[in-house]
């Protein structure tokens, strides 16, 4: 990690509720974690698990069946659910900015993509039109797109998607922000171009010591780009710790078969690409046992019975897991067959 001890942002005891047809459905529950400056922070689960919701929720831009119906979001110490709406357009896109998912769905169309980007700094901040027009050049270059005055002028459908995801990316950065939130900004990009658009999101959060949330559902991703992990499921964290504990020691069931199912480069082109069996929970009705137990090959008789407690496996590290190792599952599992 290249950042400082400053906190940024505090996720505590975080309950996220949507309400359906008049039901309370609890996506997201207690969850808690830091993110200094200078680091990058990965959020990790499958499609469902809550990992958009919570991303979202820190921008304030939850749907309108959705609320926050517990904790705080801290962010550098002020409680962003205490906002109003003026409150939170100062800081959007100045202090705080979000990458999403798809670049053609968040950049226009129909304006010039430089202007879109010189739209943010006109917002937030005093700068003349010549001194903007500089600022988005400038940024265009550090974020490595081809022919940086040219490129100002063109619009969306006339740069690749690589290009459209560098300039959501220099449209983040533009205004040097405090916190930046990514959601899943390289799905859907080629294996070549995700490598570069990782390599610069690293350079940029360094340069500008920015801390960052990265959602995604790639282990891959979160091994090159993050400092620290956190695995939700269901609407819970189930393990965090900084990114080398996670991945030479996968304290949590659920963060063992993420695992297994990276593919490797020197499997047989026969071999099986390996699945977690079942699907997520329904989280419609009172949930009193592990919510990963319907899905643990390791499950015990009172992952069944009771949640499990939150154990701190080191001063970085915890789990919620009724066990600190998965050797000793794996030991009494192989006892009982």
């Amino acid at each position: 990690m290249n950042g400082s001890e400053t906190t940024v942002l505090s996720v505590e005891n975080l309950d996220i509720t949507y309400t359906v047809d008049k039901k309370k459905i609890p996506a997201v529950r207690d969850v808690s974690f830091n993110i200094k400056a200078g680091e990058t922070f990965g959020l990790v689960g499958e499609s469902g698990s809550g990992k958009s919701t919570v991303a979202y929720s820190i921008m304030q831009y939850l749907a309108s069946n959705g609320e926050i119906s517990k904790g705080r979001i801290l962010f550098c110490g002020e409680d962003l659910t205490k906002f109003g709406y003026k409150d939170l357009l100062k800081i959007r896109g100045k202090e705080m900015a979000l990458v999403p998912q798809d670049p053609l769905t968040s950049l226009n169309p129909s304006h010039k993509v430089g202007d879109q980007v010189a739209e943010v700094l006109k917002i937030h901040t005093t700068l003349s039109d010549l001194e903007i027009k500089k600022r988005v050049i400038g940024i265009f270059e550090e974020v490595h797109i081809p022919m940086a005055e040219m490129s100002v002028d063109k619009y969306p459908h006339q740069i690749s998607g690589g290009q459209q995801q560098r300039v959501l990316i220099a449209m983040a950065f533009c205004t040097n922000p405090k916190l930046l939130v990514m959601d899943e900004p390289t799905t859907g990009l080629d294996v070549t171009t995700q490598a570069r658009i990782l390599s610069l999101i690293n350079k940029m959060k360094v340069k500008y010591n920015t801390a960052v949330l990265y959602i995604t559902h790639d282990m891959g991703v979160v091994k090159n780009l993050c400092d620290r992990v956190a695995i939700i499921y269901a609407g819970e964290i189930v393990d965090e710790g900084n990114v080398e504990e996670v991945f030479e020691n996968p304290a949590h069931p659920y963060t063992k078969s993420l695992m297994e199912c990276i593919p490797s480069t020197f499997e047989d082109e026969d071999t099986k690409l390996k699945t977690i069996k079942g699907f997520l929970p329904n989280l419609g009705g009172f949930i009193s046992s592990c919510i990963f137990a319907p899905r643990c090959k390791y499950v015990q008789k009172q992952c069944n019975e009771k949640i499990p407690p939150i154990l701190n496996l080191s001063k970085t590290a915890k789990v919620k897991c009724f066990f600190k190792t998965l050797p000793k599952i794996e030991d009494e599992v192989l006892e009982k067959s």
